[in-house]
């Protein structure tokens, strides 16, 4: 299942409590922190919920939890739920608190179904359509690791612009989709190329990594490692330009060219100023919760849109 951008719901910004009436339910950092790991969200809609819990009512604002916690209202029991089948006149005590915790995750993660990604759509070609993206510090790089989720129908049609960085002189990092099908990247000049499996219209999850020091370069489809090529070594990524999803620059962001525009979809962009390892990116193909970007984290980035891009949120 591929995951991007895991974000709640702002339909749902107050969930019910299940059972949470009873006693006084505080949910601890250590639970909060295992939930958002593991993409749980207690996003129980509050609809199904009303009319046999009473009295308790749990805001979550979007993916921060200010903290969750339900008053005592009386020892109130619910009533037979159609969907769930809980007894009426059922008795929780504190001793309970922790099964019930349990209750409402494994509840909600039934009723919730997944998580809401957010996704870029460049519908057709155009020489003016791109997404900008704010980088959380300057680009100043000995290393790095990058990756996204991409789909694009182009195939063998013409070379694909996947991410590009470039400041007033340099195209400093660009990694595309060439003629042939491979993938590569370019770091101020001749790139490093990569024979893997064309991308196609089912999103496929890439990262690219490198390392100044020993020059080692690789490419990961879906978790899967390629072989490690020498590449720029000693070399530097400058800080100071802009990157840019959709276009390739020919010139510090001037001269596109729509035949080299990308089509297609494009989500879940992080980047990191070090190597991250296989084990690493394996969870983040599989939509585990791992260190979040510091230099681009999709959830977190600003982007700045231009042209006919849509932005979409899906529930999956």
């Amino acid at each position: 299942m591929a995951l991007c951008s895991p974000v709640s719901s702002a339909s749902l910004s107050a969930v019910s409590c299940l059972l949470s009436d009873l006693f006084v339910w505080p949910l601890n950092t250590d639970m909060m922190q295992f939930c958002l790991k593991s993409h749980i969200h207690l996003t129980l809609c509050h609809y199904i919920m009303q009319g046999w819990v009473d009295n308790c009512s749990c805001h979550l604002h979007m993916k921060h939890w200010g903290g969750v916690s339900c008053r005592r209202s009386g020892y109130k029991t619910p009533t037979v739920h159609p969907q769930l089948g809980l007894p009426s006149g059922a008795v929780c005590t504190e001793k309970m608190r922790l099964s019930a915790v349990l209750v409402v995750i494994a509840i909600s993660v039934a009723l919730s179904g997944s998580v809401t990604i957010k996704t870029l759509v460049f519908p057709s070609e155009t020489s003016n359509s791109y997404v900008e993206m704010v980088p959380l510090k300057p680009l100043q790089l000995k290393a790095f690791t990058l990756c996204m989720r991409v789909a694009t129908e182009l195939k063998g049609e013409r070379e694909v612009i996947l991410f590009a960085y470039r400041t007033e002189d340099f195209d400093e990092l660009n990694v595309w989709r060439e003629l042939d099908g491979r993938l590569s990247f370019y770091l101020s000049g001749e790139g490093v190329l990569f024979q893997v499996p064309e991308l196609g219209a089912l999103k496929t999850h890439l990262c690219v990594t490198w390392d100044s020091i020993s020059g080692a370069a690789t490419l990961f489809m879906d978790g899967r490692k390629s072989l490690t090529k020498i590449y720029k070594k000693d070399h530097t990524i400058r800080a100071g330009g802009k990157v840019l999803l959709g276009q390739d620059p020919d010139s510090y962001l001037g001269g596109y060219d729509e035949k080299q525009s990308f089509v297609g979809e494009i989500c879940d962009v992080n980047m990191w100023d070090s190597v991250l390892s296989g084990s690493t990116i394996k969870d983040l193909v599989s939509g585990k919760r791992v260190q979040r970007g510091n230099v681009f984290d999709w959830e977190t980035t600003q982007l700045n849109i231009h042209g006919t891009v849509e932005v979409i949120h899906r529930e999956l």
